[in-house]
């Protein structure tokens, strides 16, 4: 799990000094909409530039998500460091019904904020 947090650490740090191509997005072409995924990239270049209002601006669930992600690097340095296994049973918990809905609508109100904001 560590070296998996690692690699996505080195990838997303790679987008601060690589130009990396916006691939269009296939559910996109298929259905004209953006899906609540659009924008990401750039958000994270955002991030990773220090303006952190234009990536709130370009896809907030790209932000909440990066969160996350260094959230789960640190416990996983954390759990290496104390020769501990934590945050893996935490992953595979049964979550809570009520957790899952506001995961369901965070990801539904981004959608709407990206069929808003016409991406």
């Amino acid at each position: 799990m560590f070296s998996i947090m690692v690699l996505a650490l080195i990838l997303v740090s790679s987008l601060k000094y690589w130009q990396v191509p916006i691939i269009a997005c296939p559910f996109r072409l298929i259905t004209g909409y953006p899906c609540p995924g659009c924008g990401g990239i750039r958000a994270v270049q955002a991030i990773l530039n220090g303006n952190i209002l234009l990536a709130l601006q370009i896809n907030p669930l790209s932000c909440l998500l990066s969160i996350f992600i260094v959230i789960m690097l640190f416990w996983s340095l954390y759990d290496g460091y104390k020769k501990q296994n934590t945050l893996i049973p935490f992953l595979r918990q049964k979550w809570n019904k009520h957790i899952m809905l506001i995961c369901i609508i965070i990801i539904l109100a981004n959608w709407i904020w990206n069929i808003y904001k016409h991406i």
